[in-house]
Parts: C-alpha cells; structure tokens; sequence
C-alpha cells in the first residue's frame, strides 16, 4: 500500500513514514497543498493524509484540487488536525501510533 501525506509540518511526516513503513506500508511526504495536489496524480496513492491548516493551499483546497481531477477523485482522503472542534477531521493531531495504523489499515484493499 502506498500513502501520501500532505503536511507542511516536516515532524509529523517523519513520523508517519516511520510508523507506516513498520507495517509494510510505503510513505511519500509532500510539504505543501499544490505539491501534494501533484504528487498524487504521479504516484497514485491508495489514501492520502492531508493537514487541514497550511501555508499557501489549505487542506480544504488539496481536497477540492484533489476532486475535481479524474486521475485523483477516487483516491480516499483523511484530514487531519489538531482542532478537536473541526467535524470534517478523520484523524485528529496529537494520534497515537496505534491510531494511524487502524486508520490505514482501514483502507487497504483486502
């Protein structure tokens, strides 16, 4: 399985390419929305994790991006953030190891 992150917070990257590639899972990190936007359509994820609040294109605007291309509309997307208020958000900042990995594991085809 192969996951994108979006997210212009390089620590949360590091880790969750660290917790994902313990369960055979390959990671690519992308530091902002237009990268992000990009890499998905190159790489072709099977989910994509993208940070709600960043500089420059919000996750709100990766998402948009995200749907409104065909190579990229059916590729499942998590939001992520620290806003605990935010109902939109599928995983929500500070998670648990164990939390991101029932996330993913949720979505691989099986």
């Amino acid at each position: 399985m192969k996951v994108l992150v979006v997210d212009d917070d390089d620590v949360i990257g590091i880790l969750v390419r660290r917790i994902l590639s313990r369960e055979g899972v390959e990671v690519v990190v992308t530091e902002d929305g237009a990268a992000g936007v990009r890499a998905a359509a190159e790489i072709a994820p099977q989910l994509i994790l993208v940070d709600s609040t960043m500089p420059g294109m919000t996750g709100a605007e990766v998402v948009e991006a995200l749907a409104a291309n065909a190579a990229t509309a059916a590729i499942p997307v998590v939001v992520m953030s620290a806003d605990w208020e935010d109902e939109t958000v599928g995983l929500r900042k500070p998670f648990s190891p164990t939390q991101l990995v029932e996330l993913v594991r949720g979505y691989q085809p099986g």
